[in-house]
Formats: structure tokens, sequence, C-alpha cells
């Protein structure tokens, strides 16, 4: 009893000097620190409350206060190893900065609302007092529930260790994975021999590798200063690229002023005089909006990346905002025009609600204050890796905003809630920044850029149940077309034929030849693939499913192709998985 004691004092001394030095260091502020600190500081209690339970039952003192004291310290193991999962679930879900999601996530509410739960039927389920000769240890109901609960939460933490075994790094991994196993055969050891009475100091013992393996602070501040500086470099890389861009802008409108200046010094036509003058002076006018640019250019340093495990299709988000603007200018005489880069994702990780407000309060602006002339959206993407930074302009013709007038569009007192001022703190949060040009009675630009990770499924389709040995028809003037997509049914086992015109096509099927499903080009001599489609549509009994092949990217955004008769469209350049996902669409 008394080795037991004096390994418990001990076990206390040198958690209460490890909890001296992590708190007087500098720590990160991520979810993972703010679980450990908990498990530090609650480690030393629990050695307090062992300490007090073997005092009790040394000198046999009131049962009253033993039971008190005892209960106490079995909600201790409880509240330890709960802290523990905890820990688990934030150095496996969420990592990081993630410490507002982690808060809010459903599991970690759960497991306190269980743990809670579990206090309170410790309280009062009844509790033995085994002595023996030379050692004392606890016993009864409340014991085998204890057990029970510790078991789960063991299985809970293996299940999240292997589920997002990947999240973690290598420093992470080896000594969780032990420590789990410590704590395993920790319990085991106590279920089968009661009277061994490590547990407190196999806790503390626990908690002191963590902060030499896992949580050691230097570590964290060294890996997060190695972190920054590659944020840093990539940042500077942007500023650079971004300067070196407008540098070039620069240079070409410099060129059309002197090309201007030129001809009016040549020039005795007053009226050509006045035109190239009007130009000089729209150049010069860019220059200014650029210069501002430039002035302000610190705040790409603000375009980090920001990654939410919210996956969106962002070409369906520009479709329903297209789509739900599309009818509003319906009302006046207004073109509405859109221009999105074909090599657009499918689908990324980001806030897609608010990028949709966003869009539709820039458009409804532009709307409200465009009398006559256009409104034009377009989107550009700029690859890095996994990330892709999506370049976003709404242009309009309408009154413009003057220089003086600019800063109180964007100032935060504004009583209009869907102001830029909105707009443009709900893109920095999210990561982005939000740029905005306007000449008074010619038009505003706001140029929106926005860094999002593109998602990728690593899990490969497998379609070959679904479509080997069906048969296709290719119908494409381009031989390289077809070869492309030959080679990719090839691997598949899809039967094909192939046509280079669409009166060959025709009379195939008017022979009566099937086919599962049809590969239709839009853009093909004498007839194309509209007029193909048209008398496809005529042909007695046809019912074959034809998808366009087209060049044109804005096809996403409009359903014109479906009047035409047409169940989908793939746009070209050919992509292997896009064109494999639609035959498995209409052949499964």
């Amino acid at each position: 009893m008394q080795i037991r004691i004096t390994l418990l004092i001990v076990s206390f001394i040198y958690t209460m000097l490890t909890s001296i030095v992590y708190f007087s260091k500098n720590r990160i502020n991520n979810s993972e620190n703010a679980v450990y600190e908990k498990l530090l500081s609650i480690t030393p209690i629990g050695l307090l409350l062992e300490i007090g339970c073997n005092v009790t039952a040394i000198y046999k003192m009131n049962e009253l206060v033993s039971s008190i004291i005892s209960r106490i310290y079995l909600i201790f193991i409880l509240v330890w190893l709960t802290t523990f999962t905890l820990y688990i679930l934030t150095i496996t879900k969420y990592k990081g900065d993630k410490l507002t999601e982690y808060k809010n996530s459903k599991i970690r509410k759960s497991i306190i609302i269980g743990s809670i739960f579990s206090i309170l039927l410790l309280i009062f389920l009844p509790i033995d007092f085994v002595l023996e000769k030379n050692s004392a240890y606890l016993g009864g109901m409340g014991i085998v529930f204890l057990l029970a609960i510790t078991f789960l939460l063991i299985i809970l933490d293996f299940i999240l260790f292997i589920k997002y075994f990947k999240n973690m790094t290598f420093r992470e991994k080896v000594p969780m994975f032990l420590l789990l196993l410590l704590i395993g055969g920790l319990l085991l050891v106590n279920n089968i021999a009661p009277e061994i009475q490590i547990i407190s100091s196999s806790f503390a013992l626990i908690t002191v590798i963590m902060y030499f393996t896992i949580e050691n602070p230097d570590k964290k501040l060294l890996e997060e200063i190695h972190m920054s500086k590659k944020i840093a470099d990539a940042a500077n890389e942007d500023k650079s690229m971004l300067i070196y861009n407008m540098m070039n802008e620069v240079k070409s409108i410099a060129s059309d002023i002197n090309k201007s200046s030129e001809v009016i010094l040549n020039s005795n036509n007053l009226e050509e005089n006045r035109f190239f003058a009007r130009e000089i002076i729209s150049s010069n006018n860019k220059l200014y909006s650029m210069a501002n640019n430039i002035y302000n250019i610190d705040v790409i340093d603000d375009i980090n990346v920001k990654t939410v495990k919210n996956k969106y299709n962002i070409k369906l988000l520009l479709k329903e905002v297209i789509s739900k603007n599309k009818e509003l200018f319906e009302d006046k005489d207004i073109s509405f025009r859109f221009n999105i880069d074909s090599n657009l994702p499918n689908t990324l990780y980001g806030d897609s609600i608010n990028l949709k407000n966003v869009l539709n309060t820039i458009i409804g602006n532009s709307y409200k204050y465009t009398d006559k002339g256009y409104v034009e959206l377009s989107v550009n993407a700029i690859f890095k890796k996994d990330i892709v930074r999506l370049i976003i302009k709404i242009e309009d013709s309408g009154i413009g905003i003057k220089a003086e007038d600019l800063d109180k569009c964007l100032n935060k007192n504004t009583k209009d809630q869907n102001s830029l001022y909105g707009a443009r703190k709900t893109i920095n949060i999210m990561g982005g920044n939000l740029l905005i040009s306007s000449e008074y009675n010619k038009g505003t630009i706001v140029t929106i850029i926005l860094d999002q990770k593109i998602y990728t499924n690593n899990n490969k389709d497998n379609y070959d149940n679904y479509v080997n040995n069906k048969k296709i028809l290719i119908i494409d003037d381009n031989n390289s077309s077809i070869k492309l997509i030959s080679k990719i049914l090839d691997k598949h086992n899809i039967l094909y034929d192939s046509s280079n015109l669409g009166k060959e096509a025709l009379d195939r099927i008017r022979k009566g030849d099937k086919y599962d499903l049809i590969l239709l080009d839009e853009d093909m001599p004498y007839m194309n693939g509209i007029s193909v489609m048209n008398k496809f549509s005529k042909i007695k009994g046809f019912g074959t499913k034809v998808i366009l092949l087209t060049k044109n990217s804005n096809i996403i955004y409009d359903d014109i192709y479906k009047d035409s008769g047409f169940s989908d469209y793939i746009i070209k350049p050919i992509d292997k998985d896009d064109l494999m996902n639609k035959i498995n669409k209409y052949l499964k």
C-alpha cells in the first residue's frame, strides 16, 4: 500500500512539473491543444483522489468520507477517458484550425451528454469496498458499469483512429496507437487483477508521454512556422505573378495611348482626333484603376486557401445563379451575358451558400443601377496542385460609381444589408478578396478572387458491370476525337461504330442498326449535329439516347440542348471520366 502511495506522489510531482513547463510556453490555439490542456489539468486531481482513497483505506476513516472520495475518483476515471476520446477526435477528424467546427460537432456533444448521463448513474449505483490483507480495491455494480463504459470509449477511440488514420502525421500515428494499446492493456489488467491499482499513475504516464511525443509546444510552433513560411512563399509568388500580369496590361495600355497619340499628331480630321482623344482618356482611366489595385497589392496576402469539408458542384451553382437572374433581366432592356471557363472543375470544397449569395447580391446591384446595355458574368480558373483560384468578374454598363462615392459603398455603416461592403466582408471571411473598378456613367467591374480546394474522388467506379457488350454509335468528322473515344471504350469492352458524316449515321439508323447510345458532334460539315438530331427524331420508332459533343462550354448553364432532343452533353476536349460517367448514367 505504501509503495502504491509513493508511486502516486512521484506521478503527481512529474505531472505537475510537466504542466508548469507546458503552460509556461507559447502554444498554438487549435482544437487538439484545447483538449490536451484539459487532460493535463485534470490528471493531477485524479492522482490526489487516488492518494485520498488509499489514505482513507489505511486509516479506516469515516465510511461516508471514503464513499464520497471513491465515487469522485470513479467519476475522474470516466472524465479522463472521455477527455482522451475527445482528444482522439481532435487529432483525427477535427485536426488543426477547426476548433469552432469541433465545438459545434454532433459527435462531441453526444460524447459529452453520454458522459454526463454515465456520471449520474455512477453516483447512485452501489459500490463495494473490498479489503484484503495487503490491498484494497472497489467492486460492485458501479465498477461493472464503469468498465462497460470504458470498453465502449476504447472501441470508439480505435474506430476514430482507423477511420481518420490518413489525417494524422507519422509523429502522431505511432505514439497514439501505442497509447491506445497501453490504455486497453491497463483496463484488461484492472479487470483481471483489480487489486493492482495503477490507473491514475498510468494516466499520468500517458499524459506526459503525449507531451514529449505529440503535444510538445516547441515542435508544434516549429511546424507552424514552417507552414507559415510555405504560405508566405506562395503568397509572394501569387503577388509577383499578379504584378507581372498587371505590368503587361500597363504596357499594352501604354502602347494603345502611343498609337492614339500618333494618329492625333498626324491627322487633321477633327472628329477622328476627338475619337482617339476619348480612347486616350479611357485608357488613362484604366491605368488609374490599375494603379489603385497595385497600390493596395498587399490585399493579396489575405488570399489564403480555406478548405471547408462541404463539397459542392460549382457548375451547378453558377447555373442556378444564371437561371435566377435571367428571369430578373427579362423585365428590363438589358442583355445578361455569361462566359464560363470550360476547364472549371465539377466539384469543390467551400462555402457554396455564401458564394451564391454574394454573386446574386452583386448581379442584383448591377441590375439595379443599369438601365440599358449589359451585365456580364465571367468565371476563369487558375490551377495550382489541388487548389483552383476562381477569378469571377461581374461587369455592367450602368451608371458607375464616382471615386468619392466608392468608399461610401464599402462603408460598414451602410444601411443596405445586401451591400458591396457585406459582399466584400463575406468573401474576405471565406479567405478571398473582392476588388471594385468603376467609371462614372460607363459602368462597374467587380472582381472576386477566391481559392477553393478541388474535390477528387479516389474511388474508381467499376463501369464494366453496366456497360459490358453495350453498343455505341460515334458521329464526328474529327478522326482524332473518334480515336480518343474508341480507346476509352475498348478498355471497358464497349462495342462501337463510327461515322464521319451525319448522312452516313442516318442511313445506319434507317436500315435498322440498333445502338444503346449515340455520341453526336455538334460541329460537322454539310449537316451539323442539331440538324442530324432533328432527322433522328423523325425516324419512326427511334428512342435511343443521344449525347451532344460540343465545344461550347456555356451549354452547361443553358438548357437549349434539351429543346433539340439531346439527353445530355459532353464538352470538348473530352475528359475520360466525364465521358464514362455519362455513358454509365445512360447504360446502367
